[in-house]
């Protein structure tokens, strides 16, 4: 069993379509909600037998069901380290697998995100209901302190959940493979020749991913002040990447 922890903003929806591309559908699954557990490939086919069986959200139940270690599965979805090895859901056979991104430039991508979809009423919520006639960069540190957004770093959910310090960071050496949002191309061909998954499409999945929010300096000092130790973690991963090529 192949676990992808996926932290959300780290080029979660390219790599899913890889995989879409590359393996069959009986054999990778991807949480559509807290309720219910679709086959990423077919949105209307749900996976009856886990449908009818498995406690909502309970991953333990679902493991039971679906795992065979003779075929190669995937399982995807924002979980953390922490959960998944708390409740012995990683067997020592397992594969544990994640994406890394930039994290100022992943709060940024959070923050445009939040502020073009659904979530804008929260917006609202967060700054008295006077969004439109704020400055930007007051909206922004308004958003990033009321959600305590260091605990959405990619640091804790891919550690144990703590602060970053010398007795978690050699965690990062449980994982077989991390991609770096940054590197993308090489990273996807570095997980296919690793996993022998296939390349079936792959040049359509390795452009360079975008990257080009535009946005005031405040905007970027007030990111890189709330994310220092991701900052930290997210160096540690590129120096392995790059240790790796060698």
């Amino acid at each position: 069993m192949i676990f992808n922890i996926h932290v959300n903003r780290t080029s979660g929806s390219s790599f899913r379509d890889y995989l879409i591309a590359n393996v069959d559908e009986t054999y990778l699954y991807y949480p559509a909600s807290k309720h219910l557990w679709y086959l990423v490939r077919s949105i209307a086919g749900l996976n009856e037998k886990i449908q009818n069986k498995a406690p909502n959200d309970d991953l333990g139940s679902m493991l039971e069901m679906i795992r065979d270690d003779s075929k190669l599965q995937i399982l995807c979805g924002h979980y953390t380290y922490k959960h998944i090895t708390k409740h012995g859901y990683l067997q020592p056979q397992d594969k544990l697998v994640t994406w890394v991104r930039e994290p100022v430039s992943r709060c940024i991508s959070e923050w445009k995100w939040v502020l073009y979809n659904v979530h804008k009423i929260d917006i609202n919520k967060i700054t008295n209901g006077d969004l439109d006639n704020l400055p930007s960069a007051i909206k922004f540190e308004a958003w990033i302190d009321a959600r305590k957004h260091r605990s959405n770093s990619q640091g804790r959910m891919l550690l144990d959940g703590r602060p970053l310090d010398s007795k978690n960071k050699d965690l990062i050496d449980k994982y077989d493979f991390i991609g770096v949002f940054e590197h993308r191309a090489e990273s996807l061909n570095k997980f296919n020749k690793m996993f022998q998954i296939g390349d079936s499409n792959l040049g359509q999945f390795t452009g360079i991913p975008y990257n080009g929010h535009i946005v005031d300096e405040k905007i970027k000092e007030i990111a890189t002040k709330y994310h220092k130790e991701d900052i930290e973690f997210y160096n540690m991963c590129l120096e392995r990447f790059h240790n790796e090529r060698c």
